[in-house]
């Protein structure tokens, strides 16, 4: 897992993002997304660095109450492996990170600044937000 230093974070969190709002966005539900924001590309680098792998695309997501991402895998056209970085979360209830193997459901509790990293293929999904906000940058890679 890696987290971003504080300035790394900073400059994620203050870009000015113009974010829209989605009924559903493949696995995504009532969500905000913005994949038009240009970000500074040393920030991307640390990530490509950390996770030795090039990043094809990101973007962000604003998740609010009613908004969940549902159990999937990235797999056939997204044989990516995907790193989703929390970047801010407000008086939030629900939305934690969950993932799926052997039969278990392991839930994770990200906090501000720390990032997670999913293979094709690992069962992944964010339970429903009762509350509150969740925000998150997502970076899709593929092997270098």
């Amino acid at each position: 897992m890696y987290i971003f230093a504080k300035d790394q974070l900073k400059d994620l969190q203050q870009c000015e993002k113009e974010y829209s709002f989605t009924k559903k966005y493949g696995n995504l539900h009532n969500v905000y997304l913005d994949n038009q924001t240009k970000v500074n590309t040393k920030v991307v680098a640390v990530i490509e660095d950390f996770y030795a792998q090039k990043c094809t695309t990101y973007y962000f997501l604003k998740y609010v109450e009613g908004s969940y991402c549902k159990f999937h895998k990235d797999e056939g056209e997204y044989d990516f492996n995907v790193c989703i970085t929390l970047l801010n979360k407000q008086d939030l209830q629900g939305g934690l990170t969950l993932t799926w193997e052997d039969a278990c459901v392991d839930v994770r509790d990200l906090h501000v600044g720390e990032s997670f990293f999913n293979k094709p293929g690992d069962v992944h999904g964010v339970s429903l937000i009762h509350g509150g906000l969740r925000e998150v940058f997502v970076t899709w890679f593929k092997g270098m």
